[in-house]
């Protein structure tokens, strides 16, 4: 039988505290599509976007009577991806649970778990940046917080953006993010003709990062963003993520010592849709 106070169920309150602080927490997950892995190394097929055309250059939109059909093949690449362990130990001394004048154990929990979001979080964001380059990579027309008003244009750069994945057939209006550090959402709040633009608006409330919407795209604001940049995503497209583990969390007692709040989480980012990714640089002065 389980009793107030019982390592047992302070174990349980604890591990759902993470898991909840955590999940508020963790802000780029939702971009991506979920699966489940149990290999140390995944294997995947990254698909060529480009439309097929016949081999040979046949027309297959004018195929003569009697003709044999011209023929199509898909390419895709083998990619491999390596899981990767999140984890930390937070330890709670008996002394400042019993006698610290700030809630020591209650913030613990939550640096644990803001440990582990923000380091799935920067681990998935370089990831992305690193296969942006098979697709997008363009500089802005200028800063987004320019000293010239008039030279300010990130809407200009996020549509060229747009019909870049549209031109990879892809739907950037669909389920799309706008990834943004803080400083350059606040840039894009202060150009008129972001604000002004029908398709912007803020959200009722800020949930996981999403502030926003402009140009039928969510908008996330993360410090895991690099500054100077912004990066549009087809969610649930361009990536996927590998889970091994999901996060995890269990406590040790040490009598008359202290609690450990241990906690982790197994899994990976696979880039399957490399094409349905866009980055914007140099945003900032």
């Amino acid at each position: 039988m389980v009793q107030t106070g019982d390592t047992a169920l302070q174990g349980t309150n604890t591990a759902m505290a993470v898991k909840g602080y955590s999940n508020k927490l963790f802000k780029l997950g939702q971009i991506l599509a979920k699966a489940g892995s149990s290999d140390f190394t995944e294997k995947y097929f990254r698909e060529d976007a480009a439309s097929l055309t016949a081999a040979g250059n046949r027309d297959n939109s004018n195929v003569a009577k009697g003709a044999n059909f011209p023929q199509v093949y898909p390419n895709w690449t083998e990619v491999s991806g390596t899981n990767r362990k999140f984890g930390n130990d937070g330890i709670v001394y008996i002394e400042d649970e019993l006698m610290a004048s700030i809630r020591v154990q209650k913030r613990t929990i939550f640096k644990v778990a803001q440990a582990i979001a923000d380091a799935k979080d920067l681990y998935i964001y370089t990831q992305l940046t690193a296969a942006t380059g098979t697709s997008g990579v363009v500089a802005a027309a200028d800063a987004w917080n320019s000293a010239t008003v008039a030279n300010r244009d990130s809407i200009g750069d996020l549509v060229i953006g747009q019909a870049a994945i549209s031109a990879n057939n892809y739907d950037p209006r669909v389920n799309t993010f706008l990834l943004l550090s803080p400083k350059d959402y606040g840039s894009l709040q202060r150009d008129d003709r972001v604000i002004k633009n029908p398709s912007f608006k803020t959200a009722d409330v800020v949930s996981n990062g999403v502030v926003g919407q402009v140009l039928n795209m969510k908008i996330i604001v993360s410090t895991s963003v690099t500054a100077d940049e912004a990066m549009i995503v087809v969610g649930n497209v361009a990536a996927t993520w590998q889970s091994v583990k999901a996060l995890t969390t269990k406590t040790k007692e040490d009598e008359g010592i202290s609690v450990t709040v241990r906690s982790w989480e197994i899994g990976h980012i696979q880039i399957t849709d490399p094409q349905g990714l866009y980055t914007v640089t140099g945003t900032q002065v």
